[in-house]
């Protein structure tokens, strides 16, 4: 098969031939017919961060079909994956095999989400990373309970903060609170709001304004009850304490996390701050990273089937391995935009 090889940090891109791998007996081996661009991919490509090997293929994100499946292969929906099932995911992270630049790649069983019949893969390829990141701020960082799989969240008053609505990762979390039955506000550019609020979003704030005039539109907009935030795009850890500051000071545990785990975070006692990791995925010594994935991939299976996800707008930017350093440069001068940019590795 081909496969982007960085032989290594810094390197360039090259297109190699390699051996289809393996999978163990809790694996899938997946034709990856849509591999999406995630900024981790440059970090890993440049940096280094999370590799486990040199030379190195990037790439998380994928939608495909199963083509063999090991024995023990259980899907978090409880069935047995078989030849012919499409999935979609963001796959381990470290070692080449499950990397996603390639045309195979093994993905672990118990992490990967089975698509849906009313979701085509290039839609399914959009899902990955964004609804694996929101999920884990979600039920883990804001301590939101995950609903079984054959009941519907009642509804709450109470209100979530989404700080980057736009990004992938902040519509998916919208539309997962909304399922859970969530009051959500948001910041956003002003082009965004009917975006914003057709894929379920409460009130949207302009993010744009001073952060006097952005704090006082949300504390007026939630009457100053909100206990609960998630800065989806990394830029706001100096904002929480501001934010809370403004906010009625009453006896509810108050949470702010954030995909930003780099810098340091300012030091507070009046509210938990905490970030957001899926960079260890499917290690083993992640177990209880792995075991929370798994656990809420059926609500967002769920959703998906109900039509309640809208994933984020994509550009399919070239076809075949061949296309995927240019199209990582397109991706990394931010080119795409807001859209998910992906690559069509296989027919």
């Amino acid at each position: 098969m081909k496969a982007i090889s960085v032989a290594e940090p810094g390197a360039e891109w090259k297109v190699i031939d390699t051996a289809i791998p393996e999978p163990d007996d809790d694996q899938i081996l997946v034709k990856i017919i849509y591999t999406g661009f995630n900024p981790v991919d440059t970090f890993q490509a440049v940096y280094g961060l999370l590799v486990q090997e040199w030379p190195l293929t990037p790439g998380c994100d994928l939608a495909g079909v199963v083509v063999k499946a090991g024995k023990n292969a259980i899907s978090p929906l409880g069935k047995p994956f078989k030849e012919g099932d499409k999935v979609c995911g963001c796959s381990r992270l470290g070692p080449n095999k499950f990397q996603t630049y390639q045309e195979y790649n093994i993905m672990d069983a118990a992490l990967a989400t089975p698509v849906p019949d009313n979701l085509d893969l290039v839609g399914a390829c959009a899902v990955g990373s964004g609804s694996y990141t929101a999920g884990l701020a979600i039920f883990g960082s804001l301590e939101i309970p995950v609903p079984k799989s054959d009941s519907t969240p009642s509804s709450t008053d109470e209100w979530v903060l989404i700080l980057g609505g736009g990004s992938n990762v902040g519509r998916m979390a919208i539309q997962m609170l909304k399922g859970l039955g969530y009051k959500v506000i948001t910041t956003a550019s002003a082009r965004s709001f009917d975006v914003m609020t057709k894929i379920g979003a409460d009130t949207v704030v302009d993010y744009k304004q001073d952060e006097a005039a952005i704090i006082a539109e949300i504390a007026s907009k939630t009457d100053g009850k909100l206990y609960k935030v998630f800065d989806a795009v990394a830029a706001n850890l100096k904002f929480s304490i501001p934010l809370f500051a403004a906010l009625k000071g009453d006896e509810h545990k108050k949470v702010f996390t954030s995909t930003n785990d780099w810098d340091p975070k300012p030091e507070t006692s009046d509210f938990l701050l905490t970030d957001v990791k899926l960079g260890p995925i499917g290690q083993p010594q992640a177990s209880e990273l792995n075991g929370l994935i798994k656990s809420f991939i059926p609500f967002v299976h769920n959703l998906l089937e109900q039509d309640k996800i809208v994933t984020t707008e994509y550009i399919v930017q070239g076809n075949g391995v061949d296309a995927i350093p240019d199209v990582a440069k397109f991706h990394a001068e931010g080119k795409g935009g807001n859209k998910k940019v992906m690559v069509k590795c296989l027919d």
